[in-house]
């Protein structure tokens, strides 16, 4: 559901989180993905990258969130992890990971389908 204002393109199982350089999801457009509750404590904690859900997660490792970031595909996804550039924004990775289906533009579908018709 993260696709939700991402645009028309992107699945409801695509995905987009800010993480530290630790692997920590420290930002996502949903609230509740950020944090995970173990079992059986109850604890509450920051949830690693590799832990989201999703097949893609366990490709990635605390390794992923160095200087260059990394990308691969894995299980019909594409996954980047990408370095933010900025002031400030030193230690923080964007996470993407995108299922690997045709692309559709949506603006030009009704172009195609006049077109055939």
């Amino acid at each position: 559901a993260l696709a939700t204002g991402l645009g028309d393109g992107l699945s409801a199982s695509s995905l987009v989180v800010v993480c530290d350089s630790a692997g920590v999801v420290v930002a996502a457009q949903e609230p509740g993905l950020q944090l995970l509750v173990e079992s059986p404590s109850g604890r509450v904690r920051f949830r690693k990258a590799w832990e989201m859900e999703g097949p893609w997660a366990s490709g990635l490792s605390p390794g992923a969130f160095q200087a260059a970031g990394t990308s691969f595909d894995a299980e019909g996804f594409h996954v980047a992890v990408v370095p933010l550039l900025g002031r400030g924004l030193e230690g923080f990775f964007v996470v993407v990971a995108v299922e690997r289906r045709p692309f559709v533009d949506v603006s030009l579908r009704g172009t195609a389908e006049s077109l055939e018709a």
